[in-house]
């Protein structure tokens, strides 16, 4: 169930963003929280594929409730979910790729720091189906719960496994 939920959080979620300009060396400001590229270890321009983003508890309970009313779910199944909501937010990490397999999350795993270093969180994708967008663009995506409300910035690491390639990101609060 964690997996059909998480699955389903990072969809409504990521599908809401698709029409969000891309991340490309520059800020970008999702659910107001600063996002900004800080190290880029890539030659394929990975960077230009990931999209990194904070999503407080309060978002992910309103996409359960638009998903829950769309579907037609039962009571139950959505104070299940609704239950189930990490109170500290989720880091959401969206994929687009040119194939099926390049957009598969299974490749790329994510590790949350402190600024100063400190492991928050590692998490590797999901193995799962990307959608087809169209011809030459597949997406998906996975997320990454956190354990404690942060306060402070944080780092997040996009790691390539299969091509040995990373970007990370600063994610700035609102007011720090």
């Amino acid at each position: 169930m964690k997996n059909i939920l998480t699955a389903a959080v990072l969809l409504l979620a990521a599908l809401s963003q698709l029409a969000q300009p891309r991340q490309q060396g520059r800020s970008a400001t999702q659910t107001k929280w600063r996002v900004d590229v800080i190290e880029k270890k890539t030659v394929y321009d990975l960077q230009k594929r990931l999209r990194v983003s904070y999503s407080d508890p309060e978002e992910q309970r309103a996409h359960l409730r638009d998903e829950a009313s769309v579907q037609l779910w039962p009571a139950e199944r959505l104070a299940t979910a609704l239950a189930k909501v990490a109170e500290s937010g989720y880091i959401l990490i969206d994929i687009e790729g040119p194939t099926i397999e390049t957009a598969n999350p299974r490749w790329f795993e994510a590790v949350i720091t402190t600024e100063d270093g400190a492991e928050l969180a590692r998490e590797k994708g999901p193995d799962v189906i990307p959608m087809n967008l169209s011809a030459h663009k597949w997406f998906s995506g996975f997320s990454v719960a956190l354990k404690n409300k942060p306060m402070a910035p944080l780092k997040v690491f996009v790691i390539d496994t299969v091509m040995n390639e990373r970007v990370v990101y600063r994610l700035t609060p609102p007011g720090s």
